[in-house]
């Protein structure tokens, strides 16, 4: 699901309803997405199909030559390099309503019975203020996570800038309380239409039906 959600988010489709009643994926929008991406499979043949089991991952197959394109995170900039590829990094393509990529990473809380909320708070206000996410990105190569970083960062990398416009346009991850029992529940749901085995109407009315019951309502 991480990587089909671009393709949902560009079509405008949402998993989940704003208010986290309704699994929403079987939208007009999202068959249109996922027609889109089984067509790359089956009528276009463009999609080499990383996601079958035991195919190549993207990374390796990029590497290898197998794959001519991937979706793919900074964080593989300098393996490719190291590789001595000859590759070039681009936003990824829209649909209806234009680019758009997915948002993940590691939560940060403060526990409400701690006895230190004060330090959390002054810790965390540290770590995800503008200038250290500068630090962070000048020295790691990592995307910041504050938006007012962007105007203090200056990379001579093109690679990586490209990364930075494309956060631009991403959207968050759907928010339910087990999100690898979401994908435990589209993905083969997706896998059936992209080998031919469902339309996408199909697929994903079945997908909506076992996330409402299974993952909303239980």
């Amino acid at each position: 699901l991480w990587w089909n959600l671009p393709f949902f988010n560009s079509y405008g489709a949402r998993i989940i309803s704003e208010d986290g009643k309704k699994c929403v994926i079987d939208s007009d929008d999202a068959v249109k997405a996922l027609e889109m991406m089984a067509s790359l499979v089956n009528e276009h043949k463009i999609e080499a199909g990383a996601w079958r089991p035991g195919a190549i991952s993207p990374e390796q197959g990029f590497v290898n030559g197998k794959y001519a394109m991937v979706f793919m995170g900074p964080w593989n900039l300098a393996k490719f390099a190291n590789a001595k590829m000859d590759f070039g990094v681009g936003l990824i393509p829209g649909g209806s309503k234009g680019t758009s990529t997915n948002v993940g990473g590691t939560d940060v809380v403060i526990f409400k019975d701690t006895k230190h909320a004060a330090e959390c708070y002054d810790f965390l206000t540290f770590f995800t203020s503008a200038e250290n996410q500068k630090d962070w990105c000048t020295k790691l190569n990592q995307l910041p996570i504050n938006l007012g970083a962007y105007d203090l960062v200056s990379f001579e990398d093109p690679h990586l800038m490209m990364f930075m416009q494309q956060m631009k346009h991403a959207g968050p991850n759907p928010v339910v309380k087990d999100y690898s029992l979401l994908e435990d529940l589209v993905n083969p749901e997706v896998e059936a239409v992209l080998s031919g085995q469902k339309t996408a109407r199909e697929a994903l009315t079945a997908a909506q039906k076992k996330v409402q019951e299974r993952l909303i309502d239980f």
